[in-house]
């Protein structure tokens, strides 16, 4: 890990930084004399080299010149900065690792984040999830693992941060995931009863997008923005078959504004409760 973000999560970001410390290294010079060479904070120039910025490719060229980089290390490292703002991953080799390292791996992301949002139009977010939930919607993407078992766990384990002073969570979840069953109605109702708890939980907010809202707004995928003090914010989002990191500051700020659109539709706090409990008592009857 780096700064709290796994490696094998994200790639070219740390490579970027540990290659461009290398330079400035091997050029002679000092985070102050460089920052001074580029006309900008000696902060910016460390939190550059610890990974806890992506730099734009602005910023890359500059620091190429600045340390005397020849022209084809330069374009080589402006390819990188450019894959480090956009990161797809595989998910094959973290599997093969088991999926109890990758929920160790989530978990380590979200430890090292002070502020959490969540937007799913179709599940319930992993934080909420109960292991009942949890274990119908693992073996309906991995079936047949012997590792499912300890994998609910970590995702179990994971949900202890709910209760962490400081943090902020916010997840917005379209009416589909409260209605869409994995398995019998009792495990839905055991899950939306879950979900009723953790709603009224200090530094929780559950917003739920009902069916009847008409104004159009974005909503195709589900996505978690992580928020740290100390570093840059990024987006995640996981596909079926792989996981992409959004850090460019300009897309990251799309998902934001679109998470805003969202919960401005969702409904929050006692309406919030009511659409849940009719949803129960539709499932109860």
């Amino acid at each position: 890990m780096q700064n709290g973000r796994p490696r094998d999560l994200l790639q070219a970001w740390p490579r970027l930084a540990a290659e461009l410390t290398q330079l400035r290294e091997a050029a002679g010079l000092t985070t102050r004399q460089l920052a001074d060479r580029l006309g900008v904070s000696q902060g910016k120039v460390t939190k550059t080299e610890n990974a806890r910025t992506v730099p734009s490719v602005e910023d890359v060229r500059a620091w190429a010149e600045a340390t005397g980089a020849p022209a084809e290390e330069a374009a080589r490292l402006v390819d990188l900065v450019e894959r480090a703002h956009t990161e797809a991953i595989m998910l094959r080799a973290a599997r093969r690792a088991g999926l109890p390292d990758l929920q160790r791996q989530v978990a380590a992301s979200e430890q090292a984040a002070t502020a959490i949002h969540v937007y799913t139009p179709t599940i319930i977010p992993g934080l909420l999830q109960t292991p009942d939930y949890a274990r119908l919607l693992v073996t309906s993407v991995h079936q047949d693992r012997p590792d499912v078992a300890e994998a609910i766990s970590q995702r179990m384990q994971r949900q202890a941060i709910l209760y962490e002073e400081g943090r902020r969570f916010e997840f917005v979840i379209g009416e589909a995931a409260l209605r869409w069953r994995y398995g019998a109605a009792a495990v839905q109702l055991g899950q939306l009863d879950r979900l009723r708890t953790a709603a009224l939980l200090p530094g929780v907010q559950v917003g739920v997008l009902p069916f009847d809202r008409e104004v159009p707004a974005w909503h195709s995928h589900g996505f978690t923005l992580f928020e740290a003090d100390d570093g840059a914010p990024y987006v995640h989002v996981e596909t079926l078959t792989a996981s992409l990191n959004v850090t460019e500051p300009a897309d990251v700020e799309a998902y934001r504004q679109a998470l805003e659109r969202l919960r401005e539709l969702a409904v929050q706090g006692e309406e919030a409760q009511a659409l849940l409990v009719q949803v129960m008592e539709e499932l109860s009857g």
